[in-house]
């Protein structure tokens, strides 16, 4: 029983591992349609979408996607630098 999480938890967990990462300067969750009605965010910022949970018989599944989000320069002469950052950070997050 030492894995059961709420979903409560399991947001609280994703907020403490995107605010402890020097990277990430925001965490926001929900659907990506929010990200514009959200107000300015200071990027890079750590998206969590929640996608359909599976139910078992005992078990619930919780299944998320998570976005990286920073900004690209106009011109994209920063996006390879982008690209390899966010997938750093994926990588950082994934260990968590």
């Amino acid at each position: 029983m030492a894995n059961v999480q709420t979903l409560n938890q399991i947001v609280k967990n994703l907020t403490e591992i995107a605010s402890k990462h020097r990277q990430i300067n925001d965490f926001k969750f929900g659907d990506p349609w929010e990200f514009t009605a959200s107000g300015i965010a200071v990027t890079p910022v750590m998206w969590v979408q929640p996608q359909p949970f599976e139910a078992g018989r005992n078990t619930y599944t919780y299944k998320f996607r998570i976005w990286l989000l920073d900004s690209v320069k106009r011109g994209e002469d920063n996006e390879t630098e982008v690209l390899s950052d966010m997938a750093l950070v994926a990588a950082d997050i994934l260990a968590q």
